[in-house]
């Protein structure tokens, strides 16, 4: 074999696009579970606004 002729590569696992989509969507799990467990105690419709049903029921006119 010359040296100008190369061997083909060995491919063997996952592609690197693979691995980093995996750890990319890994941390983007951790990183909302950690604003679910930490991110404050304001849960309920308020949080957001008056909402639609609260207009149409007349609870706050």
């Amino acid at each position: 074999m010359s040296s100008t002729e190369r061997e083909p590569a060995e491919t063997t696992g996952r592609p690197r696009w693979v691995k980093l989509a995996a750890v990319i969507a890994g941390l983007a799990i951790l990183v909302l579970l950690a604003v679910l467990v930490f991110g404050g105690e304001e849960h309920g419709p308020m949080r957001h606004g008056l909402g639609s049903v609260a207009l149409l029921s007349g609870v706050y006119r």
